[in-house]
C-alpha cells in the first residue's frame, strides 16, 4: 500500500477491515499482553458461555485499521479515545467484526481526526471512538 498524501485525504473518506475472532486470536493476544483477565479463562467460560476477547483486542483492531488502511502508512497516532457499550454487549469466538475509519477533520499543521467504529456481524456497535494522527515528515 502506498502512502496517501495529506492533500489526498478527504473529509468523509472511509475504509474498513473485517476480522473473524478465533480462539487462536484470543489466546495469542492474551499471551502477548501477559495478562489473564477473568473473562478470558477456561474457568469462566461457563459463566459467559464462551471466552470473550478483551476490549483491548477491539482497540488493537481499530489501531491496525488506522495504521494500515486510513490514513495508513506515513501517519502516526498521537491520541486514541475508544469506548465500549455499557450494555455488556461482548464479542465472542466466531464473531465477525467490521472496523471502519472515517476522516472527519484535517488541520493545516498536518493533523487528521479519524472517527472509529467497530460492529459485530449483527451490526451491533461493540466499540467506537476517535484517533488523532499526524503526518510524518520524510
Amino acid at each position: 500500500m502506498s502512502i496517501i498524501k495529506f492533500e489526498e485525504l478527504k473529509i468523509g473518506q472511509k475504509k474498513f477491515i473485517t476480522k473473524k475472532i478465533s480462539q487462536e486470536n484470543i489466546s495469542n493476544f492474551t499471551t502477548l499482553i501477559t495478562k489473564q483477565a477473568p473473562h478470558s479463562t477456561e474457568a469462566s467460560a461457563s459463566f459467559v458461555n464462551d471466552r470473550i476477547p478483551q476490549s483491548s483486542l477491539i482497540g488493537s483492531i481499530l489501531s491496525v485499521l488506522v495504521g494500515s488502511e486510513l490514513p495508513g502508512k506515513g501517519y502516526i497516532s498521537i491520541n486514541y479515545e475508544i469506548f465500549f457499550p455499557e450494555s455488556n454487549l461482548t464479542l465472542e469466538e466466531g464473531d465477525i467484526v467490521k472496523a471502519e475509519s472515517e476522516i472527519v477533520k484535517k488541520t493545516e499543521d498536518g493533523l487528521v481526526k479519524v472517527k472509529l467504529t467497530c460492529l459485530n456481524q449483527n451490526n451491533e456497535l461493540v466499540g467506537w471512538g476517535t484517533s488523532l494522527v499526524k503526518k510524518l515528515s520524510f
